[in-house]
């Protein structure tokens, strides 16, 4: 092991890529939870080649990931996840071991329109393809699926982030969350991704090589993951929404009309108030943006879908 990285790195790894590597690179987004390093090796029990090597502070997010990536990769290997080496889950610092995948993340593509199209169309066939697969035997939550379990869960959420929220823009969530039932309403849930992003989508060859960071999967309405597409770009791309979304959205086989819109206005809405609730209270800085990304999804000046909607 290279001098200087044991303290970087849980121990433990030498078990499943052996001995013979080199750290590389520290792949960690300054908004990740989880600490990532591309390691390469020279050989071991997993081969020579290039491996990721992730870590966090929640053993059980970890070992979920282990467990529905191992699982992904049966059920459906026409998906494209990372292939899972191994990791230890009885180790003081849980880790996960993946092979890495070559490409350029999807954030990389939105420069201009042309790119983002072709960012949108192929996330938009990667979510038909995750959308397809079987749910069973993944123990998935079915919170997303259920309009009473969804309707409780968005008024405790509501609930802790009150003192976050404006009156106009807690009366606008009240309103959302009484058409929920309607929202959801008897559709079949499907397997969601829960993250889909320009930023958990590789690229490669024109094609998607890699989609990443499946620990928020769950059962869901069958555009839980289109919702969370629409509004990452429109908060993060907005100029790029009527490209990325747009593509994302005719390859999906979403239909563009103004119910289709409000249906993944408000899934997007409970989405981001899921993530603000779970913030801690301590967290002042993300509250605020999360709060402010609320209230753009619900007063409209968030873009969440293409001018032709």
């Amino acid at each position: 092991m290279p001098a200087g990285t044991t303290s970087r790195v849980p121990a433990g790894i030498e078990r499943v890529i052996g001995d013979r590597w080199t750290e590389v690179a520290d792949l960690t987004h300054p908004w990740a939870t989880t600490r990532t390093v591309l390691v390469a090796t020279k050989g071991g029990p997993a081969g020579a080649g290039r491996f990721v090597v992730q870590w966090g502070s929640d053993p059980a997010a970890m070992a979920r990931r282990m467990r529905l990536g191992i699982r992904l990769a049966v059920v459906a290997p026409d998906v494209p996840i990372p292939r899972i080496v191994g990791g230890d889950p009885s180790a003081r610092v849980r880790f996960l071991v993946s092979t890495f995948v070559e490409g350029r993340g999807g954030q990389a593509f939105l420069d201009t329109d042309d790119e983002a199209a072709m960012l949108g169309r192929l996330a938009g066939e990667v979510s038909r393809a995750v959308a397809a697969v079987d749910p069973a035997g993944f123990r998935l939550s079915r919170r997303w699926a259920d309009p009473g379990r969804l309707r409780d869960a968005v008024d405790r959420w509501a609930e802790r982030v009150r003192g976050d929220l404006t009156r106009p823009v807690a009366a606008r969530l009240l309103d959302l969350t009484g058409h929920l039932p309607e929202v959801i309403g008897d559709t079949l849930p499907v397997f969601a991704h829960g993250d889909l992003a320009p930023v958990n989508v590789v690229i490669a060859g024109g094609r998607v090589s890699g989609l990443l960071d499946l620990e928020r999967a769950r059962l869901a309405h069958p555009l839980f993951d289109a919702a969370w597409w629409c509004a990452m770009i429109g908060i993060h791309h907005p100029d790029r929404v009527d490209s990325a979304v747009g593509a994302f959205l005719e390859s999906a086989g979403i239909p563009h009309d103004a119910a289709t819109l409000g249906r993944l206005r408000c899934l997007a809405a409970c989405q981001a108030l899921e993530v603000t609730a779970g913030l801690p209270a301590s967290a002042h800085a993300p509250r605020r943006t999360w709060s402010a990304r609320l209230a753009g999804i619900l007063d409209g000046s968030v873009r969440i879908g293409p001018r032709d909607c």
